[in-house]
């Protein structure tokens, strides 16, 4: 931690400091103003702009720090410890002491103060024409706060600064807006009080910080950084560059950035966004190599614009003087990047510990919310609220009746992020019986939400307990077999089977979600263990809502809960009847479970014979399900969907109803439609026919198409569902 008190020595050469008539002779008078916090007293930089119909020359005067304090004396030493300003609840500690950052060197209202002056001219266009430095000495002209520039701007016309300020902000925002233009991740909203730093991270801003006017301060610096990085560039000066590169898996700019504006409309999204982000960026540091900068979209980027706050600026300072006076720099390449190194180090470090103590305290009182609140204040909890009382509740192994209500609630609603389910499903244990049930309800979503398995993997590849993740995908009769296949502890895991679908994208999801499901029943296999997948079974053979033909598939594929709910949407049947006998010894009988439906005026009947009374009965409702199937078949072909040359083939072609139904599930919140196929006649005449399945809330709808076409197969089953839900 950054210590708040100052060495007795470097407080004594703090007080000796003075800026003597040597340093402020030769230099040239400039004009500006400070705009910063209303309490804020170590001031840095101040602006000033000239405006003409053909140019807008900008002035950005920062405060000559290296004028008094260079490399060698105390000050700058104990700089270098502290790296920056650090700010804290009831004010800050800062890089230097009190009486040089806010009094000796600070550009205090009505001071004389050495600066170095960065000129920058642009055009109409917002072209930089020139750009130069130059020493300079300031009199602060006026110190004025965000509030009061906001003010004078929408109320004070009169006020002598007002024509300045008010051109400061037309060109802050067009400046804002062309960078934007040209790729930079750059978001201020002070509607929704969220704007982006520097590396296009989105933070919440609050309410008293919510100032139009921050925007001139910060597109101004950003302008005289970027000014100076592109010189010390194009020189090849020794320079400390801020550079800020993408990882390998970072989505291309332009889906960055409609990420960024889909999460401003959608605040939920805010923190899934932060840590995709956190996997797409590496930290931005400082370094004596210029690598660019990706959140800015900026070749050449640095800081120079605060140095009395940051040391990389007061380092730059010494090392731009000492290179535009034609003189050595103070530093070696190997020196600067040791210092580099360092103040990365620090700055780090500074972060985690500041992120430790929030997160101590933020427990703190979540713990207490998690032991003592009641339901309603569960339910009126924010987002960020609820997250970190499923975090502590997760911890702890606290599940009150009261959470798990309003769990149950949010999983119905659809309020449960994926990170939430993260916490779910991997950091907490089955436990009692409300546990597993909110475990069971949070794998169920995971499993029945399109990307959330996939999600949820690369989270524990994130956190280190999965590595070398990976997914194979190959062709598989007439659509593609896919798996995951990790390394977990030494070994390379997969599933007991490939996953199958009818593209590559369905393949993949089954696969993500069959890696999930193993995962966490530690069912998964050495990946030489995977076996193929089975053949995709044709209606002769087998019903295309059969899996592997196990048991203990059949156990969990509920086909009874199927045949229900088909018959429900099949107003013309009735409820099947299930009647059970049973024959051999006890200790190995053989139970026989027969299901009875009327369709129209027949009554149908099938048996499932097992060993255990459930199993027999999810197979006599599945071998149901292939006689309702074959029955569907038969009224399509009656009506002539089924026959070679179906009717209303032109307009299937003609018409995406595949798309269409996908559309209208989504609208719909239901499941994305599954479609399963079988064909049947010779190889010069095939008959194909198209499941398609839907999920709503309640039920299952399903529709067949039939056709000599598979892909017109499809889009058949799908008008047909589309008339379903009409």
């Amino acid at each position: 931690m950054t210590p708040t008190h100052f060495p007795e020595n470097v407080l004594a050469e703090a007080d000796s400091l003075r800026v003597s008539d040597d340093i402020l002779q030769g230099r040239e008078a400039v004009e500006g103003i400070t705009i910063d916090g209303p309490t804020s007293r170590d001031l840095d930089d101040a602006l000033h702009l000239e405006y003409s119909p053909e140019r807008f020359v900008l002035h950005i005067s920062i405060a000559d720090v290296s004028a008094c304090i260079r490399s060698g004396c105390l000050l700058f030493d104990e700089a270098m410890k502290r790296v920056a300003t650090r700010y804290v609840s009831d004010g800050n500690i800062p890089m230097l002491p009190r009486s040089v950052s806010e009094d000796a060197l600070s550009l205090l209202e009505g001071q004389v103060r050495p600066t170095l002056t960065f000129t920058v001219t642009l055009s109409r266009e917002l072209e930089i024409v020139n750009a130069e430095t130059r020493k300079t000495v300031l009199k602060n002209r006026r110190k004025l706060n965000y509030a009061q520039v906001d003010y004078i701007i929408v109320n004070c016309p009169d006020d002598p600064d007002y024509q300045l300020l008010n051109d400061c902000y037309v060109l802050a925002r067009r400046l804002m807006d062309n960078r934007r233009q040209h790729g930079a991740l750059v978001i201020y909203d002070l509607q929704r009080l969220l704007f982006t730093n520097e590396e296009g991270q989105l933070i919440q801003m609050s309410a008293d910080d919510a100032h139009k006017s921050n925007i001139i301060v910060q597109e101004f610096m950003i302008l005289a950084n970027m000014a100076v990085a592109e010189m010390a560039a194009e020189r090849g000066y020794t320079f400390l560059f801020r550079n800020h590169t993408a990882r390998q898996s970072t989505p291309q700019r332009a889906e960055v950035l409609e990420q960024l504006r889909t999460a401003i409309d959608n605040p939920r999204l805010l923190d899934a966004l932060s840590k995709r982000a956190g996997l797409w960026f590496n930290r931005a540091k400082y370094e004596p190599v210029l690598k660019g900068h990706y959140g800015l979209n900026l070749p050449a980027y640095t800081h120079v614009t605060s140095p009395l706050r940051r040391m990389p600026d007061l380092l730059n300072h010494e090392l731009l003087k000492a290179q535009l006076s034609g003189t050595d720099p103070p530093f070696t390449l190997e020196q600067l990047n040791e210092m580099a190194h360092d103040i990365n180090s620090a700055i780090l470090h500074a972060a985690e510990q500041k992120r430790k103590f929030f997160k101590e305290q933020t427990r703190k009182q979540t713990k207490a919310q998690v032991a003592y609140a009641d339901a309603t204040k569960f339910v009126n909890l924010d987002p960020n609220g609820f997250k970190r009382v499923l975090k502590e509740a997760c911890r702890s192994q606290t599940m009150s009746e009261e959470l798990e209500g309003v769990l149950m609630v949010r999983f119905e609603e659809k309020k449960v992020g994926v990170e939430q389910l993260a916490f779910l499903l991997f950091e907490a244990d089955d436990g009692d019986e409300a546990w597993t049930r909110v475990r069971a309800k949070a794998l169920e979503t995971a499993l029945n939400t399109t990307g959330f398995s996939d999600q949820l993997l690369h989270f524990q590849m994130q956190s280190g307990r999965l590595a070398d993740f990976r997914i194979e995908v190959k062709e598989h009769q007439s659509g593609f077999a896919a798996r995951i296949v990790a390394r977990l502890d030494a070994d390379e895991r997969s599933t007991p089977t490939f996953a199958v679908g009818n593209n590559k994208k369905e393949a993949q999801h089954a696969a993500a979600n069959e890696f999930l499901r193993c995962y966490l029943a530690r069912t998964l296999v050495p990946a030489s263990a995977t076996t193929e997948p089975i053949r995709m079974p044709t209606f002769a053979e087998e019903s295309i809502f059969a899996g592997s033909g196990t048991e203990e598939d059949l156990v969990e594929e509920n086909f009874v809960g199927h045949l229900g709910e088909l018959c429900i949407t099949r107003k013309s049947r009735s409820m099947p009847v299930y009647e059970f006998s049973q024959r051999g010894a006890s200790h190995s009988p053989a139970i026989t479970c027969t299901c009875a439906l009327k369709v129209g005026d027949e009554l149908k009947q099938t048996t499932g014979v097992s060993s255990n009374k459930k199993v027999a009965k999810q197979i006599a409702a599945k071998k149901m399900m292939d006689e309702m199937l074959k029955v569907s078949v038969e009224e399509l072909v009656q009506k002539g969907i089924g026959s070679a040359e179906p009717e209303g083939t032109e307009e299937i072609i003609g018409d995406n109803y595949v798309g269409l139904l996908n559309d209208a599930c989504m609208k719909a919140g239901w499941s994305v439609p599954m479609y399963r196929f079988a064909h049947a006649g010779p190889s010069h005449q095939p008959t194909f026919t198209c499941k398609v399945s839907v999920k709503s809330a309640d039920i299952v709808l399903s529709a067949i198409g039939v056709a000599a076409n598979k892909k017109i197969a499809k889009q058949v089953a799908a008008r047909e569902m589309l008339k379903e839900i009409e």
